[in-house]
């Protein structure tokens, strides 16, 4: 009975989420499904490519924009997350919650949602883009059904991450610190916008660190599954 009660409680805290984030829908829908997809297509897959590479834009555009998806599951692993920061900073809707619930239950609860959250924002990224960019973004021996489980593998990875920095941040002022000297190192050094290997072929020492990285495996992947081969 008491395991029961515990799932019952679990399932509406889920359908509270959920209630809450509905009104965000449609901001969503037009940050994430049609303003991101296009423009870091067309900067990252397009212009930076044709600058630095010319004739083979079309090869090293994809090469370059298959890590971007990373950015992606930051930002939406960071809105799914981030509620949970504010609250134990003001609210205290989790004290509330910990009475009715076993704590280890409730952090699963925020992982879950937010997992599922930025998973079903990030899925249509790649897919989106080719359809709004599809001369520049070349998806012609992508390996869909691999980039899927990719995504959620993903995605878990930095919802974790995120929310372990919203339980351990105290202060507003330091989410800028956290994105500059965390996310945005690791954006760099995983792969969002260089592959790992040319860190590896260019600069050792740095290849190296990013192998430190969890977001670099995934970029890996994203990249293998996107151009295909090895």
């Amino acid at each position: 009975m008491l395991l029961r009660k515990q799932m019952t409680i679990f399932a509406q805290l889920m359908r509270r989420e959920a209630y809450i984030y509905r009104h965000r829908v449609s901001r969503y829908v037009i940050n994430y499904l049609l303003i991101y997809p296009f423009l870091y297509s067309v900067c990252f897959g397009y212009l930076q490519a044709q600058c630095y590479f010319g004739a083979q834009a079309s090869k090293t555009g994809t090469l370059s924009f298959a890590g971007v998806g990373l950015i992606m599951m930051m930002i939406t692993s960071y809105r799914s997350t981030f509620d949970l920061f504010h609250d134990l900073l003001d609210y205290k809707n989790v004290t509330y919650r910990m009475t009715i619930l076993n704590p280890k239950l409730i952090l699963l609860q925020h992982i879950l949602f937010g997992w599922l959250l930025s998973f079903i924002l990030t899925l249509p990224f790649y897919p989106i883009a080719s359809v709004l960019a599809g001369h520049i973004f070349d998806t012609s021996n992508t390996n869909w059904l691999l980039l899927v489980p990719l995504l959620a593998a993903g995605s878990l990875c930095c919802v974790t991450y995120h929310l372990l920095a919203a339980i351990v941040l105290t202060r507003p002022e330091q989410i800028s610190t956290f994105w500059f000297r965390g996310n945005f190192v690791m954006l760099v050094f995983g792969g969002a916008w260089i592959p790992h290997y040319v860190m590896c072929t260019v600069v050792p020492s740095i290849g190296y660190l990013g192998k430190l990285l969890p977001i670099t495996y995934i970029s890996d992947g994203l990249r293998q599954a996107i151009i295909g081969g090895d």
